[in-house]
């Protein structure tokens, strides 16, 4: 399974800053398709009965994953419908020029674009993968499947961030356009700094506490042992930090992220700010 969802990252990441229009169509159309894909996997376990027997010991809010899926469903939904409509305008958008590999003064090159794009794929990917270990029962195949996958694109997630921060201090993201106001500057660079942190801090929690609880971590089918003894306290405030806060903290910022992103857009009809980052 995580073998399918790393492909993906690379797949959209590669193709979605493509000139091709052929090639921009498909990766759009494939993003459509994946969460066309998730958003049904909610839906037959609203019937299969893997919301109704929830293991017990959840908390009140932990309860309420079933109901959030089912959101994170519909807006996947309403996503699919935007994406069709956004490969249908990627066939006659004409795409001029070649991306450097580096950044340049006046956008990102292919590096971190790539970079970008897999992140952000694995990190949609896992945000639900998570939600699923919460509520399927323990010892359940299913769950262990899930837990493996949620591990080995952790890992992955965290290798790519830490990789592009690296090639963020060889080659600078270009600067922010200057006519911006100074607190949407301000706050790109909050939500961007805020983003990486999280991201940082989701991997690390999640591997302690796999630690503490004297677990082996699964990273694509090795299983390797976490030299830390058990302690069973400190696996549970992590576990506490790994799936009750930060998941509610990063799903707030990705939104606000994603709502700037919208405004710039569609709204300001600033073109040229999203073309930093995609074809």
């Amino acid at each position: 399974m995580a073998a399918s969802y790393l492909a993906l990252a690379i797949v959209l990441a590669v193709t979605l800053n493509q000139a091709s229009r052929p090639m921009r169509v498909s990766g759009t159309l494939l993003a459509a398709l994946a969460l066309a894909l998730m958003a049904a996997s909610t839906v037959v376990a609203d019937f299969d009965g893997t919301f109704v027997q929830l293991p017990s010991g959840l908390s009140a809010v932990e309860r309420l994953t079933p109901a959030v899926l089912n959101v994170q469903a519909a807006v996947a939904t309403a996503l699919i419908g935007f994406l069709v409509w956004a490969a249908w305008r990627q066939a006659w958008r004409v795409v001029a020029g070649r991306l450097a590999l580096g950044n340049t003064a006046a956008a990102f090159g292919w590096v971190s674009r790539l970079g970008h794009w897999g992140a952000a794929t694995l990190v949609l990917c896992q945000i639900p993968l998570g939600m699923y270990v919460a509520v399927l029962p323990p010892g359940s195949a299913d769950r262990g499947d899930f837990v493996a996958t949620h591990q080995s694109l952790g890992v992955t997630v965290l290798g790519l961030v830490v990789l592009r921060l690296a090639w963020l201090v060889w080659s600078p993201a270009p600067s922010l356009p200057q006519d911006l106001p100074a607190w949407q500057r301000w706050g790109a660079r909050a939500v961007h700094t805020g983003l990486y942190g999280l991201v940082v801090a989701f991997a690390g929690s999640g591997l302690i506490m796999t630690a503490y609880r004297g677990d082996a971590l699964d990273v694509f089918g090795w299983s390797v042992a976490m030299p830390v003894g058990v302690a069973t306290e400190s696996a549970t405030g992590w576990k506490t930090l790994h799936d009750r806060i930060l998941p509610v903290v990063l799903q707030a910022v990705i939104l606000v992220h994603v709502g700037a992103v919208v405004k710039h857009h569609f709204l300001d009809r600033r073109w040229d700010d999203v073309r930093r980052m995609l074809r």
